[in-house]
């Protein structure tokens, strides 16, 4: 397996963009997939550059409603006819923030969904939805619906869906993950984790009796806005909790670089960062 980065908040190499966002390109069992989309069109500008086949994906997963991981879609489909795109159910609805720095307000809220164009045609027809659980194939399936039993971002509180009544708490139902086994190994694809990653992970374990060796995900530890981001002593909580479990660790994105290092030092080679052009080959 091959897992690239075509788009994320960092670049180590001065010709790859980035953004605030997320877009990986995954090569597995014959399949190309693409997990997220970004901001902008950056992933396709780095992903062409990197020689990725976008014409040739398969299939693509969105990980959850929000422009930085969705309104990249119309650039993937201007490259890609046929794919179809996964996504929960929820995905399209309105999602606010109480606290980004958005032009687009709404009663003192800023938007953060998906751009309202993807609810039509010629766009629509491409989406898949799923509710909770969707097994593509042999070794591929998507889950969603999860729980939040423990550890879930405080920053949380921030985002907001629109209801008929108004403003509501997010509850993120909209929250899907990719799983893949290849070679007898597990591995996990998430967006930002909203839910909390050590629920994502523990609960996908229990729906498919298995272990997971690998984890690809942001942690929403911090967000763009400056200030917006958790205390150190919900990171170290964090941190020792995933040390417990038998999983490596590869984050950025919504982690926030001064927290990732906090986590490293509890960590270690249990954890990695990624970072826009890197590329990461698993035997």
């Amino acid at each position: 397996m091959n897992v690239t980065v075509l788009v994320e908040n960092t670049s180590k190499r001065e010709d790859y963009l980035h953004e605030h966002g997320l877009s990986l390109f995954i090569e597995t069992k014959g399949q190309k997939i693409l997990f997220d989309f970004g901001h902008t069109d950056k992933f396709i500008t780095n992903g062409e550059k990197m020689g990725v086949p976008f014409q040739d994906i398969d299939f693509a997963v969105l990980s959850h409603g929000h422009y930085d991981h969705g309104d990249g879609i119309p650039y993937f489909f201007e490259k890609n006819k046929t794919a179809p795109v996964y996504l929960q159910m929820n995905a399209l609805i309105p999602y606010f923030s109480s606290k980004a720095e958005r032009a687009v307000v709404f009663e003192d809220m800023s938007y953060i969904g998906l751009n309202p164009i993807l609810r039509k045609e010629p766009y629509y027809h491409r989406f898949h939805f799923i509710d909770s659980m969707k097994k593509l194939n042999d070794g591929v399936t998507i889950y969603s619906g999860f729980e939040q039993r423990r550890l879930v971002p405080s920053i949380n509180s921030s985002l907001y869906m629109m209801k008929e009544d108004g403003f509501v708490r997010d509850e993120f139902q909209h929250e899907c993950c990719l799983l893949i086994e290849e070679n007898g190994k597990y591995y996990l694809f998430a967006g930002c984790a909203h839910n909390g990653i050590v629920n994502l992970v523990e609960q996908v374990e229990q729906f498919a009796g298995i272990t997971i060796d690998v984890v690809f995900s942001g942690f929403h530890l911090h967000t763009s806005k400056k200030g917006n981001q958790v205390a150190k002593e919900e990171v170290l909580s964090l941190a020792n909790t995933l040390k417990e479990m038998k999983t490596i660790f590869y984050t950025g994105h919504c982690t926030g670089v001064e927290e990732y290092k906090q986590m490293k030092e509890v960590l270690g080679e249990q954890l990695f960062s990624m970072s826009t052009g890197d590329t990461f080959t698993f035997t």
